[in-house]
């Protein structure tokens, strides 16, 4: 179970990036309604704390569980094995030919009205990546310390497998990764709406 967030609709843009970290080094084809696709999770995590610190409002990775709830569709999930369908071609842009990430949102979104939770780039979350737990857990956040963190979502170089929301990847979080961005929560636990 998990206490209340938002999650953003879209992964994070390459113009906004730009607004909040002035930073073109992550950049790679200054497509500015592209997701940023060439980010560690250093600093994915230091673009959620300064926009934290330019709002006032707990944005954060999101966690894994959170994530994962988001991608499979939330309280009105219909079980698909891609976010939003079983046909991938209709959510995500994975494996082609083509090697460039695609603006946000051009395909369907899933049960809860989210973009590119498949495909696309593949998304940082908070935690450290380390086993399931094997009871019901509340506001799972993975283990406490590590030495790589969680991936997930698959990217445009995903095969359809790597692709499926249950797959979960990991990297060292200094490791700038390609085809890899971020999507952003605001955790309600200690906020007032």
């Amino acid at each position: 179970t998990l206490k209340g967030f938002y999650i953003s609709k879209y992964e994070l843009t390459q113009e906004q990036w730009l607004a909040l970290m002035g930073d073109y080094s992550v950049l790679r084809d200054l497509s500015p309604r592209n997701p940023v696709d060439y980010l560690s999770w250093d600093a994915a995590n230091k673009v959620a704390e300064n926009l934290a610190a330019m709002t006032g409002l707990p944005f954060s990775l999101p966690t894994e569980a959170q994530w994962e709830y988001c991608a499979k569709g939330g309280s009105i999930s219909k079980g698909y094995i891609y976010s939003g369908s079983d046909n991938a071609d209709d959510v995500a842009w994975i494996a082609s030919f083509d090697t460039l990430v695609h603006r946000v949102g051009l395909l369907d979104p899933n049960e809860l009205g989210l973009y590119d939770m498949t495909g696309n780039v593949s998304e940082w979350c908070l935690d450290y990546y380390g086993e399931y737990e094997d009871q019901a857990v509340a506001d799972p956040a993975g283990p406490q310390n590590g030495k790589v963190k969680v991936i997930r979502g698959g990217n445009i170089d995903s095969d359809l497998y790597n692709s499926k929301v249950t797959v979960r990847g990991k990297a060292f979080p200094a490791y700038s990764r390609r085809y890899t961005g971020v999507r952003l929560v605001i955790n309600l636990e200690n906020h007032e709406e």
